[in-house]
């Protein structure tokens, strides 16, 4: 008999620590030792690279086939896949895994609002200027605002409208 499931995960944004509960569910009750996991790239596996490893592990521990759509010639798993090429594989999402999580808090960022990016300018660039032009000295400006020496430098011969 020929069993087919078509597994869609809709996981929020915000959700990133949990594993894919339909997937998980699917693995520990549904297949078999026979069945084939199909997805588009390793990163549908989970949120992370440990959590992708984790899904991988559960799924070569049942003795599970895994095919990605992306790569056919290669990314076809089974029990006996050298763990040098999954580890190789991981490696390679560890390096996207960064942009994918800057792209994820920036989402969450604009949804909840928040303006990106780094604040404009210094809340002492102005007070700075005008200590300056009062006569003190860098050191003296430095304690009195209880800032680094390097911050008064950088905006001391900076004028005010820059």
């Amino acid at each position: 008999m020929k069993r087919e499931h078509i597994i869609l995960e809709h996981q929020s944004i915000t959700d990133v620590n949990e594993l894919p509960s339909q997937l998980m569910y699917y693995i520990d009750r549904v297949f078999t030792p026979d069945d084939t996991l199909i997805t588009r790239t390793l990163h549908d596996l989970g949120n992370n690279t440990q959590q992708i490893a984790y899904v991988i592990q559960r799924c070569q521990s049942l003795g599970m086939k895994l095919l990605f759509l992306n790569d056919l010639g290669q990314n076809v798993f089974s029990l006996n896949v050298p763990l040098a090429e999954i580890l190789n594989q991981l490696k390679n999402i560890e390096d996207n895994y960064e942009k994918m999580k800057l792209d994820r808090r920036h989402a969450i960022a604009l949804q909840q609002g928040k303006i990106l990016g780094r604040p404009e300018g210094s809340v002492y660039k102005q007070a700075i200027y005008e200590m300056r032009c009062k006569g003190y000295k860098q050191r003296e400006v430095a304690n009195h605002f209880n800032i680094s020496l390097s911050t008064v430098k950088r905006y001391w011969k900076k004028r005010l409208f820059e």
